[in-house]
Parts: structure tokens; C-alpha cells; sequence
């Protein structure tokens, strides 16, 4: 039978046999999904955001696309980059063994 050993800062090591161990877990992070569902939070802001502009817009050289230009990729950006923060933040447990 297979042998794990697991060593803490203190130095000493435990050895564990696979048969007594159920499961194993390690930690990992949200961070891609917090970025896909920012990223998809942000793009869908961007073009409210854009039409709202595009549609108050009275301007005789008011180009209604133009503001899709701007918003689609500032919005999007930066609710990417929010939800990765956020999923950074959340703890996530994959399993391992068995």
C-alpha cells in the first residue's frame, strides 16, 4: 500500500497509508469565474449604457455607434477586473483523491 507523508513547518513528519485517507482537498480560487461573470456583467452594462447615450444623444454630428465604441470595452474591462478581484477572494475546494 502507498504511503503519504505530510510534514509541517514544525519539522516532524506523519506518514499517512492511502487506505486511511477518504478524500483529499486542496484550496484553489474563484478568480476565473468572478472574471467571466464580471466580464459578462460589465459587457452587458456597457451596452445599456451606450444605448442610453446613443438614445439622449441630440447632437446634429451624434453618431449613435460611437458610444457602443467606448462603453462596450470600459464596462467590460472593468467588471473583469472586478470579479476577478472578488474570486480571488473566494476559497474554492477541488478534490484530489480519491
Amino acid at each position: 500500500m502507498g504511503r503519504l507523508g505530510v510534514a509541517p513547518p514544525s519539522g516532524t513528519t506523519d506518514t499517512l497509508t492511502l487506505a486511511q485517507i477518504r478524500t483529499l482537498e486542496v484550496r484553489g480560487r474563484h478568480t476565473r469565474t468572478g472574471a467571466i461573470v464580471g466580464g459578462v456583467a460589465g459587457v452587458a452594462s456597457g451596452v445599456f449604457i451606450g444605448y442610453v447615450i446613443g438614445a439622449t444623444c441630440d447632437a446634429a454630428e451624434c453618431h449613435r455607434g460611437r458610444a457602443y465604441l467606448y462603453t462596450i470595452p470600459l464596462f467590460g474591462g472593468a467588471g473583469t477586473l472586478l470579479g476577478a478581484v472578488i474570486g480571488a477572494a473566494l476559497p474554492k475546494w477541488n478534490r484530489v483523491y480519491p
